[in-house]
């Protein structure tokens, strides 16, 4: 596994230079992207904010806890799937703000955690954040330990619907991996729901044939090798269900709708499904 791309004692001090300059409190009106080093604002209490990458900043954030992040995360506590922020976030607002309440009001958090020779963690509350109507929620803000620098801020708990949770902490599904292709010779369409591991090889595959005329999905589980290469597959109709949604008129590919749909089961419930996986796996690693 790569070694994380954290702030350097050096970066930190270079980054500490820089925020001192004022403009950097005009907030979206200087931010300007230049790396990842790149400072986006500075906060009426003094907290900076920087573009980052998928480790740290900005870029972390949007990626474990932006709304519609697809990037999948594995190893401990991945399977309760990170904390998301609102679909309609407005990061140069909701970030700041939130990250200003729980610091000027937050506890601190001084349970051990393994980087905890890198960062402070403090626990608050705030209601400044895109549609709260005014009600409190609990966040987290991360910083660099003896700065004010923004490692991380996040919601303690989903701030929309909560996802179902994964039971599969070694395979994850790829949302922004699911297609549909239609066959020529008839009205079936053949939907693909991968899932990887932590090494971004696609292992599981749930096969989903829909007709256009029924609207009924039937399926089976493709079980890949260790490069990705297809293996094997279990029961010509694993599962069926109603695809529940309605189009003017064919070809549905065409159809928003159909765009929807397949969105959806980015985020449906398969825990039942998923267990096969469980058991194949099981059973390929003994």
């Amino acid at each position: 596994m790569m070694p994380k791309a954290y702030l350097t004692p050096s970066m930190i001090d270079r980054m500490l230079m820089q925020a001192q300059n004022p403009i950097w409190k005009m907030g979206v009106l200087a931010g300007s992207h230049k790396g990842w080093l790149s400072i986006i604002a500075v906060s009426k209490l003094n907290l900076i904010h920087f573009y980052g990458n998928t480790d740290t900043g900005w870029q972390h954030i949007i990626d474990r806890h932006g709304h519609y992040s697809d990037k999948n995360y594995f190893g401990d506590g991945a399977v309760g799937n990170p904390h998301k922020f609102k679909e309609n976030t407005l990061a140069i607002f909701d970030f700041v703000n939130i990250a200003d309440d729980v610091f000027q009001n937050g506890i601190l958090d001084t349970r051990p955690h393994p980087d905890s020779l890198l960062f402070e963690k403090y626990k608050g509350k705030s209601a400044r954040f895109t549609s709260s109507n005014g009600s409190f929620k609990d966040f987290f803000l991360v910083l660099y330990r003896n700065t004010r620098i923004v490692h991380s801020v996040y919601p303690a708990k989903h701030l929309d619907i909560k996802p179902p949770k994964r039971i599969l902490p070694e395979f994850a599904r790829c949302r922004d991996k699911i297609s549909a292709e239609k066959r020529i010779v008839d009205d079936v369409y053949t939907i693909t729901v991968p899932y990887e591991n932590a090494a971004g090889v696609i292992r599981y595959v749930f096969i989903i044939r829909l007709n256009e005329n029924s609207l009924i999905c039937k399926g089976y589980l493709q079980v890949n090798y260790a490069n990705g290469a297809p293996y094997f597959s279990l029961y010509p109709n694993l599962f069926e269900f109603p695809a529940n949604f309605e189009f003017a008129s064919p070809p549905i590919s065409d159809d928003i709708n159909f765009t929807r749909f397949l969105n959806s089961l980015g985020y449906a419930d398969f825990s039942e499904l998923e267990k096969l996986i469980r058991e194949v796996e099981g059973y390929l690693t003994k």
